[in-house]
């Protein structure tokens, strides 16, 4: 029978360690909606590593609050990078339940790129009416080919009319342009060991073709972008090299038979390309077009190239870059002072940072 002189002090002391329980859990929680209130909000373009990195530590114990500020808050693009740090399936459903969210989509679909979807999940996003979505599901499906459910998203994705028909949105518009219908198709082929050779140099012609237009006859040079700090010339051609690049070694030789015949800024651009495509000889050509190429356009795109690369060798032309001369108005959201960048400088100095220069020193120097 047990001694009640002794059972008393023993609940006694239960409860003291209950309370106290319920205490430092109360204390945990004020803290993580603490800190979370805290984030940046959505319309700051300044993240906080360390507080978003201080959040996730929490673990678990962190996915109420954030789960409420996806919900309600103006903080949910912060709470999305919280969770991408978060490991675990119950973050993972979390993040995945906004994918839906324009406002978020881009931030969730960065945060699911290295998670383990379930075979459910990839269905979902292979049958998006946003290609991106849709490519990001791709990606996810490697190695699940075997899944009836998602083979069959594949192959839907792959065929052109199925493909066209489901990019629309609920107004009945158009949601991809031909360069994301070909990157939905050259995914999906690839997936299903479909031969796409004949397609592909096409394909590579067409981007040869454009990008001799683009190197000759500049589209606006000195004119950004709106939202961008580049020029319509810049973007189509650095686009057309990494289109080029992603096509990759089937498609070489047609871009040196193209180079063999090429003449002034037309050659620079595909020497820009080839060294893309790993032709090492190509380097020190690039590294000349951006020190020494007349043209703004040239140097920004043999600083786009460079950027690509990341060869220590290209080091000391891209320090050089900092002192571009070249000047014009900055077309992106982020205007600072009277608005006029050095966009030469601005990206030799991000192909610095990525071959491990201290950013504040190199963006100060680009301030010089």
């Amino acid at each position: 029978m047990t001694n009640s002189r002794s059972f008393v002090p023993a609940v006694v002391a239960l409860a003291a360690v209950f309370t106290a329980s319920c205490s430092l859990c109360a204390a945990v929680q004020d803290d993580v909606a603490t800190l979370v209130s805290q984030l940046p909000t959505n319309n700051s373009s300044i993240s906080n590593m360390e507080l978003e990195k201080r959040i996730a530590d929490l673990g678990p114990a962190a996915l109420p609050d954030l789960e409420r500020e996806l919900r309600y808050g103006t903080r949910s693009q912060a709470a999305v990078r919280v969770l991408s740090r978060i490991p675990g399936k119950e973050s993972t459903d979390l993040i995945f339940g906004y994918l839906r969210d324009p406002n978020m989509r881009e931030g969730v679909l960065i945060a699911l790129a290295k998670r383990t979807l379930s075979n459910d999940q990839i269905v979902i996003m292979l049958e998006d009416d946003a290609p991106r979505v849709v490519l990001y599901g791709l990606s996810h499906a490697a190695g699940r080919m075997e899944v009836p459910g998602v083979r069959d998203a594949v192959e839907r994705v792959f065929d052109r009319d199925t493909a066209i028909a489901q990019f629309h949105n609920e107004y009945g518009a158009s949601t991809a342009g031909p360069d994301f219908l070909w990157d939905v198709r050259l995914a999906s082929g690839s997936l299903l060991c479909k031969d796409m050779l004949p397609e592909i140099r096409a394909k590579a012609g067409e981007i040869l073709a454009d990008l001799k237009k683009e190197a000759l006859h500049p589209t606006k040079p000195d004119s950004p972008v709106k939202a961008s700090y580049a020029s319509q010339a810049e973007l189509t051609i650095c686009r057309g090299m990494d289109k080029l690049f992603s096509l990759g070694k089937p498609i070489r030789d047609m871009v040196e038979d193209a180079a063999k015949e090429a003449e002034g800024n037309h050659a620079k651009v595909l020497d820009m390309a080839l060294a893309r495509l790993g032709d090492q000889t190509r380097v020190m050509k690039v590294t000349e077009c951006l020190t020494d190429s007349d043209s703004p356009t040239i140097r920004f795109c043999a600083a786009w190239t460079l950027r690509a690369l990341r060869d220590p060798s290209t080091i000391p032309a891209l320090r050089k870059a900092l002192r571009d001369p070249y000047r014009r108005q900055d077309g992106s959201c982020a205007r600072i002072g009277d608005g006029m960048i050095y966009p030469v400088r601005n990206v030799a100095a991000g192909a610095l940072v990525k071959l491990g220069d201290d950013p504040k020193e190199v963006w100060a120097a680009t301030r010089k």
